[in-house]
């Protein structure tokens, strides 16, 4: 059995199918610049049309909060981000290894890393890695001088004993942040984990109050009973924990939940192979359904991080979640549970991935404008049976460059991998080319206006010059887009 929830942990690393088959997937698309379903019509409307939302996109659901946005003229720096990520993950490390080193020196274990890390107080490790980090934001912003939109050296200013410079307007420069708007935007940072920290307070009330009633007793009966093939468990508590995380829109919170359910049973039952393979399950059908839903937080902040309507990344994601969470359930752990080696049932997955993406998915530049197998079916239904017009669907331009695909010889060349944005480029320089005839076609236009002495007689002939450097309606057209 294992020694410690450390030692499970890194057990189940290699059975969380659904986390490593998606980031194969996910792999595989961009290498092979491939999608699906509604992502490939969002790709070609993005790449050839510059339109990230649908037409009718609701954008007002994912506005971003400009409560913590910097002012107009203040300087924005890398190291202010990096530095004190840097400084707090190191802060929880270092507590990590010191509080798990005593902690496993005073137990009397072998100092080991899985010991020292299995022992180590996680909570006061990032407590205290978030005040060192918070504490360090806070000096920086302090210590840095800005005027007009630059950072100022205020130190030779200081050393000099001499008082920082003023520009021409009378306007001393200031610190980034005083300590007052440091304060500020500390509290409205609070603020905003205010709803997450509830949501894991309330998951965690439920799963105690699920152990105290006896819940966690009457599943472990229930698991262990001769009905119930223990087997079983693993893609049973992988769909079950799916369906939590969905419903609740909190991965963490299904963790809380299911864990008291069918951890102990599933050891019970099934040993220490089916138990570690039922945790693994448990954390990768709560990331699943996280990943899935629309209610979930990870899912909002995707879609207002890249100033996406939040209804057209639920639907551009869920065709490639359902996809591998079914893979990883039938693929992964029902093999695994039956018997299967758990990193053979994660090798056989990731051929089944790659083979899956590279015949189901379609080139985004496919020169005949491709549909994929989803696409094409749900068009089908769309008009044949519930007698709807044809969907409207981004066409590929033309390009002079070779097409080529992962199944032919010359794919795996540096060109290939530039074709789209060399696409989008030639998209570009057409524009700019019918921009510019059409600037000298009215230039050409407005010279050969007729003078006032001589209107009458060239009116006719005015008239028609008009009418043969009228700009074209198409280029009319690829200029306003």
């Amino acid at each position: 059995p294992p020694s410690s929830a450390y030692d499970v942990f890194i057990q189940t690393i290699p059975s969380r199918y659904y986390p490593w088959f998606m980031l194969v997937m996910q792999f595989v698309l961009v290498l092979g610049m491939r999608a699906m379903g509604p992502m490939l019509e969002a790709a070609r409307r993005a790449q050839y049309k510059r339109e990230l939302n649908p037409p009718g996109a609701r954008l007002s659901e994912v506005e971003i909060d400009k409560t913590l946005e910097p002012e107009a003229d203040t300087p924005r720096r890398w190291w202010n981000g990096a530095v004190p990520i840097l400084v707090t993950l190191v802060a929880v490390l270092l507590g990590l290894m010191l509080t798990g080193y005593y902690s496993a020196k005073d137990a009397g274990m072998e100092i080991t890393a899985a010991n020292i890390f299995g022992e180590g107080d996680s909570y006061g490790s990032i407590l205290w890695g978030a005040f060192f980090g918070s504490m360090v934001i806070w000096v920086m912003t302090a210590l840095q001088y800005k005027q007009g939109g630059k950072i100022v050296n205020q130190w030779k200013y200081w050393i000099r004993l001499q008082p920082v410079p003023t520009d021409e307007n009378g306007e001393e420069a200031v610190p980034l942040l005083s300590p007052k708007e440091s304060l500020a935007s500390w509290i409205e940072g609070v603020k905003g984990m205010t709803v997450p920290v509830l949501v894991l307070i309330m998951a965690w009330s439920l799963g105690a109050a699920v152990v105290d009633c006896g819940a966690d007793a009457f599943f472990s009966s229930v698991l262990t009973s001769d009905s119930l093939d223990p087997r079983a468990l693993p893609v049973l508590t992988f769909l079950i924990a799916a369906l939590i995380s969905f419903a609740t829109g909190s991965s963490w919170g299904t963790m809380s939940i299911v864990f008291p359910l069918a951890a102990k049973g599933s050891f019970i039952a099934g040993g220490n192979e089916i138990f570690v393979l039922t945790v693994s399950a448990i954390l990768s059908g709560a990331v699943f359904g996280d990943h899935a839903t629309a209610i979930s937080d990870t899912t909002i902040l995707s879609a207002m991080s890249a100033k996406c309507s939040l209804n057209a990344h639920v639907i551009t994601q869920l065709p490639f979640a359902l996809v591998v969470g079914t893979i990883a359930a039938l693929v992964g752990y029902v093999p695994a549970g039956y018997g299967m080696e758990g990193w053979a049932a994660l090798l056989v997955g990731i051929v089944v991935v790659c083979l899956f993406t590279l015949a189901f998915c379609v080139r985004v530049d496919h020169p005949a404008s491709r549909q994929d197998f989803w696409t094409m079916t749900g068009e089908f239904i769309r008009t044949k049976i519930f007698r709807r017009e044809p969907s409207e669907f981004t066409q590929v331009p033309e390009s002079k460059r070779e097409y080529c695909d992962v199944w032919t010889r010359n794919f795996w060349r540096m060109e290939t991998f530039t074709t789209c944005c060399s696409q989008s480029d030639d998209l570009d320089a057409g524009l700019e080319d019918d921009e510019e005839a059409m600037a000298a076609k009215l230039a050409a236009l407005n010279e050969s206006e007729p003078s006032d002495d001589k209107l009458e007689d060239s009116t006719s002939s005015s008239s028609g010059e008009q009418a043969g450097l009228q700009v074209d309606e198409s280029v009319m057209r690829k200029v306003q887009l």
